[in-house]
Order: C-alpha cells, then sequence, then structure tokens
C-alpha cells in the first residue's frame, strides 16, 4: 500500500513522569488500606505486586514533582515552564488547603490528557491537571459518598453536583478552588464547573494556554497512563495515527462532545480507543487488560476490592473504575504485521469503518471494547425484530454488575449504534455523546467519505485529507 499519506510524528512531549519512571508506586491494594497492612520498602519499590491468586497487577505511580516552599510569583516563558507550572500549583495548594495536611505535603498536581502522552495536535485546547490526594488514594470511596451506598440512586441530578461534600476538605469544592486560584496574579478567567467530574477552567496568559484542574478524580489520570502504555508499544504508528484522525474529527466539526459550538459529537478520547481498538483488531497491539480479573461482586462495601479507584466526585454516588493492566504484552505475543506504518494504519482504519468491505466493522452486530481485545459481539443487533428483545430484556431488574461485558451488556447500549467500552469504567460507552443529538449517521458518512477519497488518491498527503 502507499505511503505518501504524511502524517506528521507526534514529537515525544513530556509525558507522565510517573509512568515514564516504573509505575513502581501505583496504588495500594484496597484490601490493605483497609486492614491498615504495612507495606514493606521491598514491596513499595517493585514494579509489580501480586495479589492473593499469583496474579501480577500493576502499582500506582506517585509523581515525585518537588514542591516550592512557598508560591512566589509565576514565571512566564522559559522551557521547563510546563514542569515549575506543576511544582508551583503543587506549593501554592498545599498552603492554601492546610486542613489535616500539616507537613504540607498531601498534594500533588499531576497532568494527564493527551498532552501527558504525546497526543497533542498542536491545536488549541485545554490541559489537564489532576490534585493527587495521598489520603484518598483510591478516590471518591464509598465512605465519602454524599449519599450512603446502602441507599440506591436511580439517577443523578444537576443539583447534586452542586450540593458540598462534607466528608471531604474544602479543596474538593470547586468554588473554593476557584477561589485559590483567583488568589494568584498569573491566572486568569477562572470558572468553577461543577460536572460529573467537577473541574475549574483557567489560563495562564504568559504560557498561552488555558487548563482543566480537578481533585483527585483519577479516571482520566490511569486512562493517561493506559494509552502511554500502548504508543510506548507502537510509537511510530499509534501517536501519529491519532494525531491524524484527532486533526481529521475537527476538520469536519465533529470534535464538540459537550456541545459547546452546536451539537453534541465526538471526544479526541473516543477516537484514540478506536484506533487502539482497530490496532488490536488486525494484531499490531496485544490487549494489556487480558488477565483482568473480573471482581465477583461490584457492591461498594467490599473494601477488599484491588485495582480499583472510585471517580465521579459529582455525583450522590461514584462510579468503579477497573484500572488494571500491564505495562508489557503478554509473554508470547508478537505483532503480526511488525512493518505496518502510520499511513497503512490510518487507511485501514478508515476502510474499517467505513461498512464498504465484507471484512469491516458493522456497529449493528459488533461494538469497540480495548478491555475486550478489539472488537466483540453485541448482545442484541440493531436489526428488525430487535426491539421486542429489547423491551423483554427491560421487564427484568436491571444487572449493575455486567463483568467485562463480553457476554452480558448493558442495557442502556441497546438504543445506541456505535459502542465505545471504556476499558475502566466497563459500563459506559464513550461514544454516547454521538446518540444524545443523533450525530452517529453524520459521523459514518464522514468515515465513508474519506475512504472512498483515500481509495481514489493513493498518493494523498495529510492537507488534502483535512481539506475534503
Amino acid at each position: 500500500m502507499p505511503n505518501e499519506l504524511l502524517v506528521q510524528v507526534v514529537p515525544k512531549v513530556a509525558t507522565i513522569d510517573s509512568c515514564k519512571q516504573s509505575l513502581a508506586e501505583r496504588i495500594k491494594a484496597a484490601k490493605r488500606a483497609a486492614t491498615a497492612e504495612e507495606v514493606t520498602d521491598d514491596d513499595s519499590d517493585s514494579e509489580t505486586a501480586q495479589t492473593s491468586k499469583g496474579v501480577h497487577y500493576t502499582l500506582r505511580p506517585r509523581p515525585e514533582t518537588p514542591v516550592l516552599e512557598a508560591p512566589v510569583p509565576l514565571p512566564l516563558g522559559p522551557k521547563d515552564a510546563g514542569t515549575y507550572l506543576l511544582r508551583y500549583l503543587t506549593g501554592l495548594l498545599n498552603s492554601k488547603a492546610t486542613v489535616d495536611n500539616p507537613a504540607g505535603e498531601r498534594y500533588i498536581v499531576d497532568v494527564f490528557g493527551s498532552v501527558a502522552w504525546g497526543g497533542g495536535t498542536g491545536k488549541s485546547g485545554d490541559v489537564d491537571l489532576v490534585i493527587i490526594d495521598k489520603d484518598y488514594p483510591l478516590g471518591y470511596e464509598p465512605h465519602l459518598w454524599r449519599t450512603s451506598p446502602l441507599q440506591r440512586v436511580t439517577a443523578n441530578s444537576s443539583r447534586d453536583r452542586r450540593t458540598k461534600n462534607k466528608n471531604v476538605s474544602k479543596i474538593y469544592n470547586v468554588h473554593v478552588l476557584k477561589q485559590y486560584l483567583d488568589d494568584v496574579s498569573g491566572f486568569d478567567s477562572t470558572k468553577a464547573v461543577p460536572a460529573y467530574t467537577p473541574i475549574v477552567k483557567f489560563d495562564a496568559p504568559g504560557l498561552g494556554l488555558q487548563f482543566d484542574i480537578c481533585t483527585n478524580d483519577l479516571g482520566g489520570w490511569y486512562n493517561s497512563c493506559l494509552i502511554l502504555a500502548y504508543c510506548e508499544l507502537s510509537p511510530f504508528v499509534l501517536r501519529p495515527m491519532i494525531h491524524v484522525l484527532k486533526l481529521w474529527l475537527e476538520s469536519h466539526n465533529l470534535n464538540d462532545p459537550s456541545g459547546v459550538k452546536g451539537l453534541r459529537t465526538m471526544s479526541s478520547y473516543c477516537i484514540t480507543l478506536m484506533a487502539i481498538a482497530y490496532l488490536q483488531h488486525i494484531a499490531v497491539l496485544p490487549n494489556l487488560q487480558s488477565a483482568v480479573e473480573v471482581p465477583a461482586s461490584a457492591d461498594p462495601g467490599n473494601t477488599g476490592l484491588e485495582n480499583t479507584v472510585w471517580v465521579s466526585w459529582g455525583k450522590r454516588q461514584g462510579d468503579i473504575a477497573h484500572i488494571w493492566f500491564e505495562r508489557h504484552p503478554p509473554a508470547g505475543w508478537v505483532s503480526a504485521k511488525p512493518r505496518v506504518t502510520a499511513s497503512e494504519a490510518v487507511r485501514g482504519f478508515f476502510q474499517f469503518f467505513s461498512r464498504s468491505a465484507s471484512e469491516s466493522f458493522d456497529p449493528n452486530t459488533q461494538l469497540i471494547s480495548l478491555l475486550n481485545g478489539g472488537i466483540i459481539s453485541r448482545r442484541y443487533p440493531q436489526a428488525p425484530g430487535r426491539e421486542h428483545w429489547v423491551k423483554l430484556g427491560r421487564r427484568f431488574p436491571g444487572n449493575d454488575h455486567v463483568g467485562k461485558c463480553d457476554s452480558y451488556q448493558c442495557t442502556d447500549w441497546d438504543d445506541q449504534l456505535l459502542i465505545v467500552q471504556d476499558p475502566f469504567l466497563w459500563q459506559k460507552n464513550c461514544a454516547k455523546t454521538l446518540f444524545i443529538d443523533k450525530q452517529e449517521g453524520r459521523f459514518f458518512k464522514h468515515i465513508a467519505t474519506t475512504h472512498r477519497f483515500l481509495k481514489a488518491n493513493p498518493m494523498a498527503t495529510l492537507p488534502q485529507l483535512l481539506s475534503i
């Protein structure tokens, strides 16, 4: 296949330092935390630990960011401005949030998202930051919920997001966090957003960047670690491939999951998952979660669940995230196409999802799942007569514990055409925003148009691809 589709190789920018080092300090198992079991130095220094069944799980990386003793004016423009900003914010927030923080070392600010794993496109966008709370390494644990785990919450409303959580310190309140940032002369345009993942938006004009910062919502941070692990397995294919797909989304106004500019469409995170799943499907990438253990129960009262954190601080009750993955391929795995190029991968992606070939993706009968190795079958195919089976299934009580969704699947997915399963939040469809505003058809239409263009123009360049 011609390789003239020029893709810009994304420079390997600063990534999550703690992931880059060794994952040597990953999360201490909840069982150990619950029993206050002492962890030896040998255990904390090892790259992996073993569960009681002998299965290796990755350990939570702990960022080792030097903390400034006191806030100082933010220097604007140096080459290491990003690193300095993390240090500065860490020092600032520890000096402001002093409750239960006598040593001033409880909080660490780290970066996540595309900037963290080298997936930035150079276009305008927000840099994602997270305040990691050492006192709550498992995130929004059930004992911190605004509503007891013993009570069943059928729905979360916007009113819930504005309700203060009395179980945690003030830094978890986005309005208080906004005030902390307002006190700094180097930050502008601060705005509190009490969403399911509460954030504060702010600008650093001297850096020319906009930021979103959240407190200890670890889902995106771990997602970045997983994507980084896949990128390191295929740095010259996956990164530039994602780069092209993100630019392609933007060129067709398909990159607005919040509906800020109009109708809600797709997130860059979702298209990234689709890219990884496609490379898994053609055996260019392995499944780094193939050995994940499905807990027998997701009952919040089971504090012994290993390899999990709790997210969604804006809800009355949190969501469980299964964060286990390996940094390296399973033993004996080899790529089926070790010489595949980024150009071939991009062309193959559009062909596969265009639904124009006999072996292409069919959203009516298949769904996308990194967790399960790429592409798997749907429970209820989108076909004539399916409404009967969907209605029949909804006559029975819902099942909150559907495991990996490789057999049982969420009833919420039944009406949605494109399913892209979140690798950690197993019941979440990352493509749901397309369904909400009925943009699934437009997405697949542009996929098919792009495939036809690439098929007719084997010498096409990236600018030409983005201009159609």
